[in-house]
């Protein structure tokens, strides 16, 4: 009887060390889960900032050469005057 006692604590400790270790991978899972999402939304919010860059960029671009025509205009203007 002794012998089945020993071997059941074992047992019963050998299945506390697998459930602490479950436990353990849980909650790094659950943390890596959390920094992930966290870094999802952040990487959203960058590729909007860059999206809207990008269109800031090419609206002034555009202004750019607006004025560089109307530069030109102005000069012929003197020119002719």
């Amino acid at each position: 009887m002794s012998s089945l006692e020993g071997k059941m604590n074992k047992l019963q400790k050998g299945l506390s060390q697998v459930d602490n270790k479950v436990n353990s991978l849980k909650k790094t899972f659950e943390q890596r889960t959390t920094e992930a999402a966290k870094l999802k939304v952040e990487l959203e919010k960058e590729q909007e900032t860059i999206e809207a860059a990008e269109n800031l960029v090419g609206k002034l671009e555009g202004e750019y050469q607006r004025w560089s025509e109307q530069v030109g205009f102005t000069d012929v203007t003197l020119i002719v005057l």
